[in-house]
């Protein structure tokens, strides 16, 4: 008996969604491969170009958290901690658990096989063109027709910001890749039947919460939907077990990182955006000039605080405190982020590879001259820049309208559909007031995943709509042709 998630041969649903979102004659299969084959052909020509950029540029490679990375990395080589700072310096407790180890672990062997900055962005790119790959696969589990597996390909790998976050000493990369074989394996599962599909997905999400802490709470979600697959296909409830490494083995690092420097937390950067986020709702409810009105307070209220433990603790308190005082504006704040996850064109990201420096951002100039002030800033930009921002920005509205359709679709509550929307839904959630097109990455390839399905909704709209509309002009001139 066929499974309906299978591989050799689309069933329903899958099969049914790909024959509606199909039209037209299909390519040739020669002609298939040729359009994928000229896609990864384009895609590592703008990559080896890129690092032609990066040679000449080496700047464009790093962001301010890879100043981090750097760091802990070196520190792995030569005093086997994590530690996201320089001994030569005054030491700071808090870079001991701002970096989970994994990805500063990644650069300090490929600085062990070559000793130079280009040798992590090489392994970076051999990374996304996997990731390229585990992409196909989904989409072709998940029955799309070749037609559309090419559309996403192009709009996955094609993509600049994609490109560009690929060739930066960022955690992205891995975490997206991370992300991706996790749904391969749900769907690996879905269609087999086999539990082993449920202990890579379950190992493989480990690693990514150790290579970004952003899943770190996501094992109770997994929890639930394991539950639920038990349920369902009458596994044996040992499976919950597998849920249960996330919140072991961040309980057992945060240990050590209470050893270290006395506070019990799994990352300090966790701490860091809720206070980030705190400082945002403090500048506009205070309406103070100064943007660091918030860590400025911190500043004098931690103040001659014994440790480091208890500066922590009051930092914690503090940014909690704000965001309950104004949770209004916190949820409008949370609401404009979480949109500005989907449609975020990438102006910082594209600027600071390119000149290595955003400049003031189109936010920074709404809040100092409203619309006004963003006319202005669009005044100092090239028309050529205007034109790439304003062709993402449509990109990015057709995809995010395209996925608000899917959420209407039957397909959406199948088990696989479910387990994308819920690691989409999470990331958008948690990334909070920042949503951008950097934190929209690592879910990037999922919510293209959404947007035939999204189309097929979009075309059955149409068709009622169209249909409904030659009845009412049916009917309308029945009368006259009576008389």
């Amino acid at each position: 008996m066929q499974h309906r998630y299978s591989f050799n041969k689309p069933t329903l649903p899958f099969a049914k969604a790909a024959t509606m979102l199909s039209s037209g004659r299909s390519l040739s299969s020669s002609a298939r491969y040729v359009i994928l084959i000229i896609i990864t052909f384009t895609a590592c020509i703008l990559s080896i170009l890129g690092l032609f950029h990066i040679k000449a540029n080496p700047e464009s490679m790093y962001y301010v958290d890879s100043i981090d990375y750097l760091a802990a990395a070196r520190n792995i080589r030569e005093y086997k901690t994590v530690y996201a700072g320089s001994f030569d310096e005054a030491i700071d407790e808090f870079a001991y658990s701002s970096r989970p180890p994994l990805y500063p672990l990644f650069i300090a062997i490929c600085y062990r096989v070559w000793a130079d900055p280009l040798s992590i962005i090489i392994v970076q790119i051999a990374i996304f063109l996997t990731s390229s790959l585990f992409l196909y696969k989904v989409a072709a589990i998940l029955g799309m027709s070749y037609k559309y597996r090419c559309v996403i390909m192009a709009l996955y790998m094609l993509h600049p910001i994609q490109l560009i976050l690929t060739q930066q000493i960022m955690a992205d990369t891995l975490f997206q890749f991370c992300i991706l074989y996790s749904t391969w394996a749900m769907l690996r599962f879905l269609s087999d039947r086999k539990a082993m599909w449920l202990f890579h997905l379950d190992v493989v999400l480990l690693i990514a919460v150790f290579i970004k802490p952003a899943l770190i709470y996501f094992w109770i979600i997994n929890f639930a939907l394991h539950a639920w697959l038990i349920f369902k296909f009458r596994l044996t409830r040992l499976i919950l077990i597998l849920t249960l490494l996330i919140p072991v083995a961040t309980s057992l690092w945060s240990v050590r990182n209470k050893h270290q420097t006395g506070y019990y937390e799994f990352s300090s950067i966790k701490r860091f955006n809720l206070m980030y986020y705190a400082n945002l709702i403090h500048t506009r409810v205070s309406g103070s000039s100064h943007t660091e009105s918030f860590f400025q307070y911190l500043s004098e209220k931690t103040r001659g605080t014994p440790s480091y433990s208890d500066k922590a603790t009051i930092e914690q308190r503090e940014a909690l405190f704000v965001l309950k005082s104004h949770l209004p504006l916190a949820i409008l704040l949370q609401i404009k982020g979480m949109i500005h996850f989907f449609l975020d064109p990438g102006r910082q990201v594209l600027f600071e590879y390119v000149y290595g420096d955003a400049g003031p951002g189109i936010l920074f100039a709404f809040i100092s001259g409203g619309y006004s002030g963003i006319l202005a800033l669009l005044r100092t930009y090239h028309w050529v820049w205007i034109a790439i921002l304003i062709l993402l920005m449509a990109i990015n509205t057709i995809i995010c309208v395209f996925f608000i359709l899917s959420l209407f679709s039957k397909l959406s509550y199948e088990t696989g559909h479910v387990f994308m929307l819920l690691i989409i839904g999470y990331i958008v959630s948690v990334t909070g007031i920042i949503g951008s097109a950097r934190y929209r990455l690592p879910v990037y390839p999922l919510i293209l995943c959404m947007l035939p399905v999204g189309y097929g909704v979009l075309k059955n709209i149409a068709s009622e709509i169209l249909s409904n509309t030659k009845r009412f002009i049916s009917t309308s001139k029945r009368p006259i042709e009576e008389i």
